[in-house]
């Protein structure tokens, strides 16, 4: 805006140079234009003045004769005028003519006229005096003639010098106005553009004006609406600390309207006191007009409302001033600090989860692999012969129970990603839970703790993932099984309600919390250790049950009537229809015979190899062996396995390469190449299938799976 009043300011001075240049300029044109005229005007007076000095030379000459031949005075008239008219002309051609030739030339018709009238004189005289012979003579000697011819020369070469002089100023007179009227045009049109421009510009100033007054009036429109739809409350005092606007949320927080709280003292609006002290605390506004800085509340600061209600708030103040800096108002913003408290408390509590989680992980993992180093001394120990067994179940059950830990870690990690997709297939869900209690009844007869099936249907129908189930079930009685003492018992049934299959796990343990049943399904969240759960555990298994129920569009609940009561877990999921479920029943063919197959081992970890080798040749296979990439697809090449055990992390070529060109070998079409790996992700899987593998197992490997999956020698 400024700048636009700078251009306006400077376009009326420009245009009122333009308009004064315009008259300096057409006063001079003007002059010039006079001038010009007045040196015309004197040319036409000059050729005027030598035609009527030649007339009166010419009457002077007429009376002269008309004298000479009567001799009768009144011819004498002309002539006297005449000679006395020539004077005047000569007078005024003196004063006229400024040019040197010119000058020189009225010299020499002042000489001629004057010897003319001599002539003339001497005649009269001797015409009055001798007679009408004596000037005859003098006549007829021609010396008058030849003087008068001379005169006439003269005038005409006067004349037309002044002739080509009028011509000429005549010309310049023509040329000074044009120019003046060029330069009137010019600098009219000049003067237009930039009254146009001025006009324009003023427009436009005037419009930008109207635009600026609309964007403000919209502006405080929408600073009305903001002030109504922030989530903080905003308060706006004058520069004598008087409330002069609150919006909605401030007159929320302060349990006063906007009506009431105007004109009156911030203080009596906005009470806050110090949490810890109970005092009261100073208002920041009365600092922000004292030292025109910003200010923030101090920690522990409460809110009292109207209706005495306490909110821990959070606040800023910061001075409003003019275009000359100074202090016009307070603007106060503050916020309900109550939910900020509660969040950081939350963010405190997951911190500790974590440590403890952490802590917990390396107990978890570091009691198998004591287990483990204890039982590998026994098993390199010669004396220690007897123990040998033992040992090695040790090992088993320890690395059985490490799979497990990581197993659960990669399943919460996938299921956080969104990455775990189910395979779903109509399926009996009472097998499901045998295949789990055939499973987990060894543990719970160790620990003396017993199982009671509830009475189920002949027939539970899912569409579900095997699998998936089998771990969702498996998770409910393993935690309940770690959290019942000695002697307590575990319940489990499954039943038809209306179109769902519900399945409940009760418990005689040691119970959940009030306070931790809400958040029993997140991950790493455990209640109290007890010495009953020998097999430990991260927190997370209820965690991917409940992930797993939930992709199967089911849910799973927790109850417990408190600590030391155990608790109950019911699972819901969407029944399937009976016809769907394949027959079972029918019996098996047997199993045909056939040779062992031969194996081709290829994997970089050497131990690994040597130690699966001894294995499978202990149990009747053929086996061969390779380290990496190309010697694996050369040994393929040579020795034509029908199963090949295939690593994918392999130096110099990995597995997915090795198996995309096996899977271009003919002679190996049958081959079936399976996938033994620490690369379980989904993606991975995905991946292992597209390179042409037939199955995708994860490290480490049971080897009781493993020969089921390739058959047994015999």
């Amino acid at each position: 805006m400024k700048d636009t009043r700078t251009i306006l300011a400077l376009g009326f001075a420009a245009t009122a140079g333009v308009l004064a240049l315009n008259a300096a300029v057409a006063v001079a044109n003007l002059r010039q234009i006079a001038a010009n005229n007045r040196r015309v005007v004197q040319g036409v007076e000059t050729l005027r003045q030598l035609n009527e000095t030649l007339s009166s030379a010419k009457d002077a000459e007429t009376g002269q004769r008309g004298y000479i031949l009567t001799g009768e005075e009144p011819y004498l008239e002309p002539y006297r005028a005449g000679v006395a008219a020539i004077d005047g002309h000569l007078r005024v051609l003196r004063a006229s003519l400024g040019n040197p030739g010119q000058g020189e030339r009225l010299a020499a018709l002042e000489s001629l006229l004057g010897q003319r009238l001599a002539v003339l004189d001497r005649t009269v005289r001797l015409r009055r005096e001798e007679g009408f012979e004596p000037a005859a003579e003098v006549v007829r000697a021609g010396r008058g003639k030849s003087l008068m011819d001379d005169i006439r020369l003269v005038v005409a070469e006067m004349e037309e010098h002044e002739r080509r002089l009028l011509t000429r100023r005549s010309a310049e007179a023509r040329a000074s106005l044009g120019r003046a009227i060029v330069a009137l045009a010019v600098a009219t049109a000049a003067a237009l553009t930039l009254v146009t421009l001025l006009y324009v510009a003023l427009r436009r100033h005037l419009a930008a004006r109207e635009r600026s007054e609309a964007s403000l009036r919209e502006q405080a429109e929408r600073w009305q609406v903001t002030l109504a739809s922030i989530g903080d409350g905003v308060i706006v005092c004058d520069d004598r600390g008087r409330v002069t606007l609150m919006n909605p949320v401030a007159e929320s927080l302060c349990g006063q309207t906007a009506s009431e709280a105007s004109g009156r003292p911030l203080e009596e609006v906005f009470r806050i006191i110090n949490e810890e002290t109970r005092q009261p605390a100073e208002a920041p506004v009365a600092r922000v007009l004292r030292e025109g800085v910003v200010v923030g509340l101090a920690n522990h600061t409460a809110l009292v409302a109207a209706d005495g209600t306490e909110r821990p708030i959070h606040d800023g103040a910061a001075p409003i001033r003019d275009a000359r800096g100074q202090i016009t108002g307070v603007v106060l913003i503050f916020q309900d600090d109550t939910e900020r408290r509660r969040h950081e408390r939350e963010l405190v509590e997951a911190n500790r989860r974590k440590d403890e989680f952490i802590a917990m992980l390396s107990h978890e993992l570091r009691n198998p692999l004591a287990a483990i180093g204890s039982a590998v001394v026994l098993i390199r120990d010669p004396a220690a012969a007897s123990e040998h067994g033992w040992a090695g179940e040790v090992i088993e059950r320890q690395v059985r129970h490490m799979t497990r830990l990581v197993d659960d870690l990669l399943d919460v990690a996938r299921l956080t990603r969104g990455a775990v997709r189910l395979r779903t297939e109509p399926l009996d869900a009472l097998t499901v839970i045998g295949h789990v209690v055939e499973a987990i009844r060894p543990l719970l007869d160790e620990r003396g703790i017993r199982l009671e099936i509830g009475l189920m249907p002949d027939l539970l129908p899912l569409e579900a993932d095997p699998v998936r189930l089998l771990q969702v079930v498996d998770n409910l009685l393993s935690n309940a099984a770690r959290f019942t003492e000695p002697g307590g018992h575990i319940r489990l049934s499954a039943e038809h309600a209306g179109d769902r299959v519900v399945l409940r796990v009760r418990d005689t343990g040691v119970g959940i919390p009030a306070e931790l049943l809400p958040r029993v399904f997140e991950p790493f969240v455990q209640g109290e250790r007890s010495s009953a759960r020998t097999e430990g555990g991260l927190g997370v298994g209820l965690a991917i049950a409940r992930s797993l129920v939930e992709l199967h569009g089911g849910t799973i609940t927790a109850r417990s009537d408190g600590p030391g009561r155990g608790s109950e877990f019911v699972v819901s999921l969407p029944a399937a229809e009976p016809q769907a479920i394949p027959d079972r029943r029918s019996t098996p063919a047997e199993p045909a015979k056939r040779r062992p197959p031969r194996v081709l081992i290829v994997d970089d970890n050497k131990d690994l190899v040597r130690g699966l080798s001894l294995l499978l040749r202990r149990l009747g296979y053929q086996v061969a062996v390779a380290y990496d990439g190309p010697e694996g697809i050369d040994a393929a090449r040579s020795e034509h396995p029908e199963v090949i055990l295939l690593d994918i992390g392999l130096p110099t070529l990995d597995g997915y390469e090795v198996a995309r060109r096996l899977r271009r070998e003919a002679a190996l079409e049958g081959t079936r190449i399976i996938a033994v790996t620490g690369y379980g992700q989904e993606e991975d899987r995905r991946r292992s299938a597209e390179a042409g593998f037939d199955l995708h197992l994860t490290k480490p490997v049971d080897p009781e799976t493993l020969v089921s999956l390739m058959g047994k020698p015999g």
